[in-house]
């Protein structure tokens, strides 16, 4: 199949939504440009195809060449080929003679507003209901005066990187727009870098060709050319993560994207942002840092988590804002107590998605939380591809624990039986942010280690386990094999919540009074008593999910 150039396509994209009358594209215009280009050409693209190529369904592969070639004609060429023709012939002339840092920011702006878009349309909740976070203001405003030349957003899946990257991109543009700034900002999200393995051609060949110039001259030489440029030239590359590749193409990914610092770092219009989780940062940072640690600036991390983050969560003043903008008439706010669990973006996504046609903080309580990672586990890994794989890894992954010890880490290489027996399953939930592998070797000792990608999911596989080697009965067995495995007060309170929502929704009667049998201090009593009137008041107005309504408990 002829191979093809990104940025040709992109401009086929846009020149075949000019040909519609359509200055943008949604989801819902697919249909109609479908029926237009049969129209036209009496040759068929299927709507799936379009949302495929305009980024509104993923796909692993390029559009297919009939697909391309369809698409040419439609816009009034004889196909591809005539089509690239035209474009070499185009770029030829504008190398010649717009090789500016005009030019440069007017190319690269049309791309990053089509990232824009692709981007907002896959925004959990509407993107003109989110909001601006502070902190990516406040991390950029570090980075920018000091001699540095890249910086990274890292944070686990759902900490909202892309929607603050999206917002903070939006703003740069307006103030291009008006003339405060004069900056290039080239920004693209991860997937499209596939397009450097399909085109075979080295990172910085294919951006230079996505800009619409030939390879030879660099950035270097093309922004020299221009003179007298007076803003930054930022790279930003949302999602640069290892799961979304194969090694062997993330290895190159990540050599090219060092080769590309190295090329431009001692240019002081040259910034490089670049998102990524947790876990691809602290296992490739070594690659990242060692030649030139200096160029990067790191931020500030979260010094309490067993990760490397530098994103927040939300405050409850975001939180506050964000409630505003999806419903102006919210009165009631977040009790403090629950702002804690309720200030992770993905949960408030969920949340969202939940009560969106009647949004309101009327529903929220103790248990909400809970509910909502079912939510998450029920469409993710239960509805999902390989659900029984997953289950099955999950339940040999919980079984290898040393629950006395605390031992919830586990050794990569004693599990890579498994992994390999379970390979798609195991794929899917590290790219979902279930799991996650933390490389934490020494000068002379390997070690990875997969962990849970947060306490709410380990407890949750931790609960199911428990109940499934009990025969599925919430009962005094149940309660004095929590008392005699598990220390953490805090742990063993989530797992004794996440067992009875369990066994309320599964098994005929949850034994309540067992509970009286628990090793809790006052407080862990009265947090429990609250979650079970929560829970009868869930079993009262869904009965059909739940098997008990009574959920009584007097201590003694």
């Amino acid at each position: 199949m002829t191979a093809f150039l990104n940025y040709y396509l992109e401009i086929l994209k846009q020149a075949v939504l000019s040909n519609s009358g359509l200055k943008s594209v949604a989801p819902g215009d697919c249909k109609l440009i479908s029926f237009k280009i049969f129209e036209a050409t009496r040759q068929s693209v299927s709507e799936t195809t379009l949302k495929r190529v305009y980024g509104f369904a993923y796909s692993k592969f390029r559009p297919s060449l009939f697909t391309i070639d369809v698409m040419a004609r439609y816009c009034g060429y004889e196909g591809w080929d005539d089509f690239r023709q035209q474009q070499d012939g185009m770029a030829s002339r504008q190398s010649a003679s717009n090789a500016n840092w005009e030019a440069l920011k007017q190319n690269a702006a049309k791309i990053t507003n089509f990232t824009l878009h692709a981007l907002k349309n896959k925004s959990g909740i509407p993107y003109n209901q989110t909001i601006k976070r502070q902190f990516i203001n406040q991390h950029l405003n570090e980075f920018l005066p000091g001699n540095y030349s890249a910086t990274v957003l890292a944070a686990p899946a759902g900490y909202g990187k892309t929607i603050a990257i999206c917002h903070w991109v939006e703003n740069a543009l307006s103030l291009n727009s008006t003339g405060e700034s004069n900056d290039i900002i080239l920004f693209f999200s991860s997937s499209a870098l596939m397009n450097v393995f399909l085109s075979g051609r080295d990172l910085n060949d294919w951006l230079l060709g996505l800009l619409g110039y030939s390879t030879d001259k660099d950035l270097r030489a093309l922004v020299d050319n221009g003179g007298g440029q007076d803003g930054n030239f930022y790279l930003i590359i949302d999602g640069l993560d290892e799961h979304s590749y194969k090694s062997e193409q993330f290895e190159l990914l990540m050599d090219q994207v060092i080769d590309i610092l190295a090329l431009y770092q001692d240019t002081s219009w040259f910034k490089l942002i670049v998102s990524m989780r947790s876990a691809t940062w602290m296992n490739n940072k070594h690659l990242l840092l060692q030649n030139h640690p200096e160029s990067w600036h790191t931020g500030l991390w979260n010094e309490n988590s067993n990760v490397r983050i530098n994103v927040p969560l939300f405050t409850v003043a975001e939180i506050k804002e964000l409630c505003l903008n999806i419903n102006p008439s919210i009165k009631n706010f977040l009790a403090i107590d629950l702002a804690e669990n309720f200030n992770h973006p993905l949960y408030f996504q969920f949340y969202y998605k939940e009560h969106k046609d009647n949004f309101s903080l009327n529903d929220l309580n103790h248990i909400c939380l809970y509910e909502l990672v079912s939510n998450f586990v029920l469409n993710k890994m239960y509805l999902g591809p390989h659900s029984d794989e997953k289950m099955l890894l999950l339940d040999e992954l919980v079984g290898l624990m040393d629950f006395k010890k605390g031992g919830y880490d586990i050794d990569k290489l004693k599990v890579s039986g498994l992994i390999k027996q379970y390979h798609h399953a195991y794929h899917d939930l590290v790219s979902i942010g279930f799991l996650r592998e933390i490389n934490t070797s020494t000068n002379l000792h390997y070690q990875t280690i997969v962990q849970f990608g947060n306490n709410h999911f380990l407890n949750f596989a931790i609960a199911r386990e428990l109940l499934l080697k009990n025969g599925g009965a919430f009962d005094d067995k149940l309660i004095a094999f929590v008392n005699q495995n598990f220390g953490d007060n805090e742990r063993k309170l989530q797992l004794i919540k996440w067992c009875l929502l369990h066994a309320a929704k599964t098994c005929e009667q949850p034994d309540i009074e067992a509970l009286k049998l628990m090793d809790l201090d006052e407080d862990d009593k009265a947090d429990l008593v609250i979650f079970l009137g929560e829970l009868e008041e869930k079993a009262r107005a869904k009965p059909q999910l739940y098997k008990q309504t009574s959920y009584q408990l007097t201590w003694n």
